[in-house]
């Protein structure tokens, strides 16, 4: 991706001085708050649009955005404290800590994962004729979180592929992936 915007560029900076939840959500006020007036603009009034195609975006990977990757945990101070606004609340062996990965910590990561999950049937996109092709939905959201300790460990593409398509782990996720191919 080109150079970074500059709400993109003040988004990244104010987030990495989040500390906790609280801050991390005051860091996001403004992003939330641009990402409605680049809605209006694309939802009617034309004239309004961002001169950069990338308006509203983050490369999750590139320098200073590491941060980003990780998880910013709520601090649980009771079991009241947990279970107070949400109706299925997470349980405390499925929670991440704070610092560990709360998706793939590299786009070379990414991409191996997304071939396994989609046992390269998807290998081409990007280049050639496919370049103009986008791929969204549960599928990509499979590929971008983390794999278990356990499936890490082993490090094999055989125990991606089983993680994946055998063990259920993330039988919500595995939907079928939504192809966008815009005219030529």
């Amino acid at each position: 991706m080109p150079q970074p915007t500059p709400e993109a560029t003040a988004f990244v900076q104010r987030t990495a001085a989040a500390t906790d939840h609280a801050s991390f959500g005051n860091a996001l006020g403004p992003a939330l708050e641009h990402e409605a007036v680049l809605r209006k603009a694309y939802a009617g009034d034309r004239s309004a649009l961002p001169q950069s195609p990338y308006a509203g975006l983050v490369d999750l990977y590139d320098d200073g955005c590491n941060h980003l990757t990780r998880t910013l945990a709520r601090e649980i101070k009771s079991d009241e404290d947990r279970d107070a606004r949400y109706v299925m609340p997470v349980t405390d062996g499925q929670r991440r800590n704070s610092g560990s990965l709360a998706m793939q910590d590299s786009l070379e990561d990414f991409r191996k994962v997304f071939n396994i999950f989609s046992e390269g049937t998807l290998g081409q996109l990007g280049s050639g004729p496919w370049s103009n092709v986008i791929v969204a939905g549960g599928s990509v959201l499979a590929a971008l979180l983390p794999l278990s300790d356990k499936v890490e460990e082993q490090g094999s593409k055989r125990a991606i592929r089983k993680y994946f398509h055998e063990e259920g782990e993330l039988e919500n996720c595995g939907d079928s992936p939504h192809i966008i191919a815009p005219e030529l």
